[in-house]
């Protein structure tokens, strides 16, 4: 089964463009078996000004539960969810948002690093790539054990889409024990590690050809070998008509590397589906 577990719509994600109805029409054109709307939830962040990146949680399980579809057997299946963007004091207070509300799945995401935005500042790109790729991995794995309630690593990659290095892509070899870090936390855990399409398409555009624009094998390798399991897939859809964006391309990229197993969220509950 694909199930599409990253994705937004209006008006909840300040910067989706994309409708519910575009978003269903999009699973049935796409082929996949469902999808999970994860909009962002982003406390005290403001990319409007005046509009802090937050929505009434109220309001939208009223809109979307009507439409929810979680029994066995249903295709597509419709999941609801969430995207937290950490911030370091907010661990408190997203623990409760997940435990009060009824999410299929909750996706952690660090969008801001240190204080600063990879996609806007470009001055956090003077670092160096090892270093600050080092630095993001140990911020993520900071972030999980602070704030452990969650069950999908959102984009570990998100960084690379906007970095200006020649060669933006990150790599196991340059980082591996940060790497390794990160896998342990996630496997001792039990969360779910995020392979996010939208980074693979920001690579094709960058100028990587064929398979060199997913990320690189030796990071889903490595992960394996250290127990891991547990890999779910997103578009991070946006626009209408992404949904599943490149997900057959990337089941059988996943297979080629002996994966067999996908997972996908109902009710906070982890489900196996065979790749």
């Amino acid at each position: 089964m694909l199930i599409d577990h990253h994705t937004h719509i209006v008006p909840y994600s300040s910067d989706a463009r994309q409708t519910l109805s575009d978003l269903r029409t999009a699973v049935s054109q796409n082929g996949l078996d469902g999808v999970c709307i994860t909009d962002h939830y982003e406390k005290d962040i403001y990319y409007i000004a005046g509009r802090e990146d937050v929505f009434s949680l109220d309001e939208y399980f009223k809109h979307l539960q009507p439409y929810r579809q979680i029994q066995a057997g249903a295709q597509p299946l419709l999941l609801i969810g969430v995207e937290l963007g950490y911030l370091p004091h907010l661990n408190r207070y997203y623990g409760q948002i997940a435990a009060e509300y009824p999410f299929d799945a909750v996706i952690l995401s660090l969008h801001i690093l240190d204080g600063e935005d990879p996609y806007v500042d470009e001055k956090i790109y003077r670092h160096g790539k090892a270093p600050l790729y080092t630095r993001y991995l140990e911020r993520m794995c900071e972030m999980m054990v602070h704030c452990p309630d969650f069950d999908i690593l959102g984009h570990y990659d998100y960084i690379t889409r906007y970095a200006t290095y020649d060669d933006p892509k990150m790599r196991y070899r340059e980082t591996p024990e940060a790497f390794d870090a990160l896998f342990r936390i996630l496997i001792d855990t039990g969360k779910t590690l995020e392979i996010n399409t939208r980074t693979i398409i920001k690579l094709q555009k960058a100028g990587y050809a064929g398979e060199d624009a997913w990320p690189d094998p030796e990071i889903i390798t490595r992960y394996k070998q250290l127990g891991g399991r547990r890999i779910s897939l997103g578009s991070d859809a946006h626009q209408p008509g992404e949904p599943g964006g490149l997900f057959h391309e990337t089941a059988d990229w996943l297979r080629d590397l002996g994966c067999r197993q996908l997972v996908y969220y109902i009710g906070r509950q982890a489900v196996m589906t065979s790749l």
